[in-house]
């Protein structure tokens, strides 16, 4: 369908050359009619990552954010919540895959990075969080009409259950 090297080269910019680069986090859109993915890149241990929708229709993609995507979540079939870094900070942005617009929510709410789920007609978000420096994590409401959010309950997360293999 799509070429690593096609990514890869599309919108290159200078750190990308001779870095290590693959697919990752694809996701199909709620009426299958496209997918988005992550092309990273790796170079000297630092990662980097940016966001790509490809539609499976007219079978083109186009970038949706050049900046580290973390987590995501389809609200529905046309829109996309997005964590990612830039300036300095992590931001809940929603994406329109038609019109190619964003707009940032909890802008001044939200600072850390979590896997959000939006449900309630848009109206609430759930998330989690990392564990802190003493090893909590919390699972999150945040409800965006209010724009207010509200820990629902904090977790020990044992140090065994960190990194990828967490099963």
């Amino acid at each position: 369908i799509i070429h690593l090297e096609e990514i890869a080269n599309y919108n290159q910019k200078k750190e990308m050359k001779g870095s290590i680069h693959y697919f990752n986090h694809i996701s199909i859109n709620p009426i299958s009619t496209g997918f988005i993915f992550l092309h990273l890149w790796t170079k000297n241990e630092v990662r980097s990552s940016r966001l790509f929708y490809y539609d499976l229709i007219t079978n083109t993609f186009h970038q949706l954010s050049e900046n580290p995507v973390a987590h995501y979540a389809w609200t529905d079939k046309n829109q996309l919540l997005v964590t990612e870094e830039y300036n300095s900070r992590v931001y809940y942005n929603i994406y329109d895959i038609k019109t190619k617009n964003k707009y940032t929510i909890a802008e001044n709410k939200l600072s850390k990075d979590g896997h959000p789920t939006i449900f309630d007609n848009k109206q609430k978000m759930i998330y989690d969080s990392y564990p802190d420096k003493l090893g909590y994590q919390s699972l999150n409401l945040f409800d965006i009409g209010k724009n207010s959010n509200k820990i629902l309950f904090k977790t020990y997360m044992p140090n065994k259950y960190a990194g990828e293999f967490k099963c």
